[in-house]
């Protein structure tokens, strides 16, 4: 696999991309890979809801946040990986959009939502869906503008 990920990195290095690796259920694998592969072309996907579900005792921010390179944030009651738009779980918005903004990251916010979990938002037409959608990922985005030196914890972020 790290032979493999070693290729396409120097691909990317040709291609002028990056790669951004999403942590997922074993955190090890990004130790190992971004050990093995040292490139300014491997980075970092950070998800907020896998980290919520699957590994809430590795800071992975702390960890891989000078790799950040794209954000999939979404909510969850921690014990499914839900994909629920943010309010909606258990993570902790404002605490969690400053260990962003400490990172450096100025990128998009990227929201990985889904209705399924919530019959609640399955029965909301789509387009209220993704109107509110759309709000809060500029309220999120708001809340990673540092505000002398801390994130904005008055950002809405409610449905």
């Amino acid at each position: 696999g790290l032979d493999r990920l070693r290729r396409l990195v120097e691909r990317a290095q040709r291609q002028d991309v990056t790669i951004a690796l999403e942590n997922l259920r074993q955190s090890e694998h990004l130790d190992r890979a971004f050990e093995a592969i040292p490139s300014d072309r491997l980075g970092f996907c950070y998800d907020s809801g896998h980290e919520n579900h699957f590994t809430k005792e590795w800071d992975l921010l702390d960890r891989y946040g000078h790799r950040l390179k794209a954000l999939h944030l979404h909510d969850n009651k921690g014990g499914l990986d839900q994909h629920l738009p943010p309010g909606e779980g258990t993570i902790r918005w404002p605490w969690l959009m400053e260990r962003i903004a400490r990172t450096g990251y100025r990128g998009p916010v990227s929201l990985e939502l889904s209705n399924i979990a919530s019959s609640r938002l399955r029965r909301m037409p789509v387009e209220t869906f993704l109107d509110r959608a759309h709000s809060k990922a500029v309220a999120l985005g708001a809340m990673m503008t540092p505000l002398d030196g801390k994130a904005r914890p008055d950002a809405d972020i409610n449905l």
